[in-house]
């Protein structure tokens, strides 16, 4: 929706810059640590650690961002682990946490995977990782828990009073935000439905453009669309994505 053109980079020429960003490795760490404590019983700190170390040794090619480090990173995952358990707003309780799903909108094939659902369904979470503090807005209207509350009251029956997002917000001083919402009504259904539509029909005409403005700053494909390199500046994903989804389907 931001620019058609990268995602037909991305999803359909299935491109990406070698090597990974290391704000991708974090949140991955954080979300493993996390899955972990509550399917296991598992230390997340514990976690976090094993598979950070695991990073460092792997030789992959890691983009890292200016001033930090692996070392500090690891010491900030662990902070911040440490402080989401002893938060009061971190819940006991679990119905699903990083469940992978494979639904239809409006017809149309849609994956999905809902971090955490908790009460019953009454209240779901998505993580993030953010180097600053989230606008209490972005709950009350992003899309992405509008699409996990139609998963839910479409496959569970069960549509969340409370959406919202756990922020670990990786600062000099990290710390962990709780940032709540609206609950999602079937007015916003019907309108995720006709979005999901328009996308999916500019895919099928194949209506790509490049949408250019201060989001491509951060955006992978700038280089290329600009004619600074070509696609072999590129590799190609893998299908490891898509393969957490065989069950389900």
């Amino acid at each position: 929706m931001t620019c058609p053109e990268k995602g037909r980079l991305s999803h359909i020429k299935r491109l990406r810059k070698p090597g990974v960003k290391s704000v991708l490795l974090f949140g991955t760490g954080l979300h493993l640590g996390i899955e972990g404590y509550y399917l296991r019983g598992d230390n997340p700190l514990n976690t976090f650690e094993a598979f950070w170390y695991d990073v460092l040794v792997s030789g992959e090619d890691i983009e890292w961002r200016e001033g930090e480090s692996g070392e500090e990173l690891m010491d900030a995952g662990k902070v911040l682990l440490k402080r989401w358990m002893e938060h009061e707003e971190t819940p006991g309780e679990y119905d699903l946490v990083e469940s992978n799903q494979r639904v239809e909108i409006a017809g149309i094939p849609f994956y999905a995977t809902i971090d955490f659902v908790g009460d019953n369904g009454r209240f779901l979470i998505d993580w993030k990782t953010s180097s600053f503090r989230y606008n209490p807005l972005k709950a009350e209207y992003d899309l992405q828990l509008t699409v996990y509350s139609y998963i839910l009251a479409e496959v569970f029956e069960r549509t969340p009073e409370r959406v919202g997002f756990g922020v670990f917000v990786k600062k000099k001083e990290p710390e962990v935000q709780y940032v709540w919402g609206r609950g999602r009504t079937r007015e916003d259904f019907k309108n995720l439905e006709k979005i999901v539509g328009k996308v999916w029909v500019d895919i099928e005409r194949r209506e790509f453009y490049r949408n250019f403005g201060i989001h491509c700053q951060w955006c992978d494909f700038l280089p290329l669309c600009i004619g600074e390199v070509d696609e072999s500046a590129y590799v190609l994903k893998d299908n490891s994505y898509y393969r957490k989804y065989e069950e389900v389907e």
